[in-house]
């Protein structure tokens, strides 16, 4: 297992602190990652130091004091934004998310003992080397996630945490060890006092892992719990499927027709973009797609991407693509459907209002009135190129627009 060496910008940090008399570490995924031989996202510090003796320590950088009542302040060091939390221990958990109070504490021991689980329980500086109380380390070349101490405990305090679990076994392709995985599911009703923002960001992580499929089947009374029941192929198809968000819902959510597949999403206080599209996947299913070798395969094609963005399109295909994967079905009808859109694409057919070589205003000055016909006439002007029937050419389109 690979060594730590920390970034010099947060081993300045570090000495910065020592300098001071106080103890400071790398701390949590950063750890973790470092272990596992992979570049974080980023690096958290945690540190004996209380806020106000950080803030303290750094006096020719700026400050910006984001979570003080967490005794977490960040320093701008270098033109890098580090975050440095002050150890702590947490009061009572009475909503299942939140403590109640802080406390600052000078000891690192209590603060690693309230974390959630071993592998994010670790802290680390080149001077002290590993400061790992609960075999995280074992548990990382294990490929374990386990709570630290009581899981039923963990659990309660913070119920997002079985969607962590979850997610990070997922993710790292880990396994969930055996008391961990009991509590999870023992404790699956936590979830309905979780903010659905949060559930939404935890499974969206969980589904784009690439164990995602065996982590949702061995919960999946968690996985009922959050959408009802889901049927197995559903979940067998994020295998077959691209790692991208709104292909894994719409895969999961196949089932529920495009209503409530939108209904669904949409409660997850999702972007508009993500419930348009998982909505449209959904629905696209049950689509009677153009058959390779018909003499009007290319025009149908061409329709179907007037009506949906080439992004979208291939989405649509990559979805159809992985259930017939998944059923053992020839995918090459899907195959020519995306390899023939590419080149119409790339070959600058005409696809849209916009690729017409005439424009609303141009008709207009032709004698063609401006109104909520013209619309009609522009989408008309378009279906007929795609036909054939006229050619994409200004003149050419302002004449048959008078007879439109």
């Amino acid at each position: 297992m690979n060594q730590i060496n920390l970034p010099e910008k947060i081993c300045a940090v570090i000495r910065r602190l020592a300098d001071r008399g106080y103890h400071g570490y790398a701390v949590g995924g950063c750890v973790r990652d470092m272990l596992m031989g992979k570049e974080p996202h980023d690096f958290d510090i945690t540190t004996d130091a209380f806020p106000s003796e950080t803030s303290e320590s750094f006096p020719d950088c700026p400050i910006i004091l984001t979570g003080l009542k967490h005794g977490t302040v960040t320093v701008v060091y270098e033109g890098e934004n580090i975050e440095i939390t002050t150890f702590r221990t947490d009061g009572e958990y009475l909503d299942n998310r939140h403590p109640e109070s802080v406390t600052f504490v000078r000891n690192i021991v209590e603060d690693l003992s309230r974390r959630d689980f071993t592998v994010n329980a670790m802290a680390y500086n080149p001077e002290e080397g590993l400061v790992d109380l609960f075999k995280g380390k074992d548990d990382i070349a294990r490929k374990i996630i386990r709570c630290v101490g009581d899981a039923d405990t963990r659990f309660n305090e913070d119920g997002l945490r079985i969607l962590r679990a979850m997610r990070f076994a997922s993710v790292l392709g880990f396994k969930v060890e055996e008391k961990t995985a009991e509590s999870v599911v023992k404790n699956k009703k936590l979830l309905k006092n979780i903010s659905v923002e949060r559930i939404y960001s935890e499974f969206t992580k969980l589904i784009s892992g690439d164990n995602a499929v065996s982590i949702l089947k061995q919960f999946y009374e968690v996985l009922s719990e959050l959408f009802g029941e889901i049927p197995a192929e559903n979940i067998e198809c994020l295998d077959y499927c691209p790692k991208e968000h709104t292909v894994r819902y719409a895969a999961l959510f196949a089932h529920m027709g495009e209503e409530t597949a939108g209904k669904t999403i949409r409660a997850l206080k999702t972007d508009n973009d993500t419930c348009r599209l998982v909505k449209k996947l959904v629905g696209s299913l049950a689509w009677e797609m153009p058959k390779f070798g018909s003499e009007r395969f290319e025009k149908e094609v061409a329709h179907l991407l007037a009506e949906n963005s080439f992004d979208d399109f291939a989405k649509i295909i990559s979805l159809r693509r992985a259930f017939e994967e998944l059923r053992g079905e020839p995918a090459d009808n899907s195959e020519k459907l995306l390899e023939t859109a590419k080149k119409l694409v790339e070959g600058k057919a005409c696809l849209s209002i916009k690729s017409l070589d005439v424009s609303g205003k141009e008709l207009a000055k032709a004698g063609i009135p401006q109104s909520a016909e013209m619309g009609r006439i522009l989408k008309e002007l378009m279906r007929l190129v795609i036909e054939g029937e006229v050619e994409n050419r200004c003149d050419a389109l302002i004449e048959r627009a008078k007879i439109l």
